[in-house]
């Protein structure tokens, strides 16, 4: 029990401690059609995997590119709507909610997946994550 409380600790600290706010959103939901499309990245972003921009397709397929400074890659992901998980262990109790659940192979080892919140902000759907602002183009 003990170290449980620790655990939990310790990720209340590192959630709040990565936390910014800078602008106010309000979460809003997405449809398929809505989503299709080509998504920029935005200015402001400090994305990890380095995303230029992602074309979502309606057959459920995606095309991230990458922007690593001297070169571009394309590579083909999938994505589906995503609906709330809830992850329970003992006392432990976790809900994880995305909207939208982006998969790619960053290499043949390293599969990835990028949980996107849809958020409304200046009259305008975007779709975040840690480090990371989509804005339809």
């Amino acid at each position: 029990m003990k170290l449980l409380k620790s655990i939990s600790l310790i990720l209340a600290i590192v959630l709040f401690s990565n936390c910014k706010i800078e602008k106010e959103t309000k979460d809003t939901t997405i449809t398929v059609s809505e989503l299709i499309g080509n998504w920029r990245l935005s200015e402001d972003s400090e994305t990890e995997n380095k995303i230029k921009n992602v074309i979502f397709k309606d057959d459920f397929t995606a095309e991230i590119t990458f922007n690593d400074g001297s070169s571009t890659k394309i590579i083909q992901g999938t994505w589906k709507l995503d609906e709330p998980k809830q992850i329970e262990k003992g006392n432990f109790n976790l809900t994880m909610k995305s909207d939208v659940k982006l998969n790619f192979d960053e290499s043949n080892t390293n599969n990835v997946t990028v949980f996107l919140n849809a958020e409304e902000l200046d009259n305008k759907t975007i779709l975040t994550s840690h480090k990371l602002t989509l804005s339809k183009s």
